[in-house]
């Protein structure tokens, strides 16, 4: 594991993208009978901006207390700017091009889906 705190971010981003996908794969198949194979790699370029905005959000926060005009400036062009980068990674990765339809999985495939999502969470536990 690095030492280089941007690589751990990096990778923590990646694994936290990577889990919520096979989190919600069976549910989104059984459910809407897609993969969405764009939320994948939408997710890793979004979960660093999002972690970036609700930094900001915490300084704008504490700005407004002090200087509310600047912190208005503040949201105006650092989070607003940011934000729309989210929206337009979002949106391009929700384009039907990156949508796999596939057939339902059947209830009982429920099952093992939770044992292969215990088995990938023993396999990647630190402790």
């Amino acid at each position: 594991y690095s030492k280089n705190h941007f690589v751990r971010y990096f990778v923590k981003s990646v694994s936290l993208s990577t889990s919520a996908n096979i989190g919600i794969l069976y549910f989104g198949a059984k459910f809407f009978g897609k993969l969405q194979i764009g939320s994948i790699v939408g997710n890793i370029i979004i979960i660093p901006f999002v972690g970036l905005v609700f930094f900001c959000g915490y300084i704008n926060c504490l700005l407004s207390y002090i200087w509310n005009d600047a912190a208005a400036v503040f949201a105006n062009i650092i989070i607003n700017s940011v934000l729309s980068v989210i929206n337009y990674v979002a949106e391009f990765f929700s384009q039907g091009i990156f949508h796999l339809n596939i057939l339902s999985p059947p209830d009982s495939f429920f099952i093992i889906y939770l044992i292969i999502c215990a088995a990938l969470y023993m396999l990647l536990d630190d402790n």
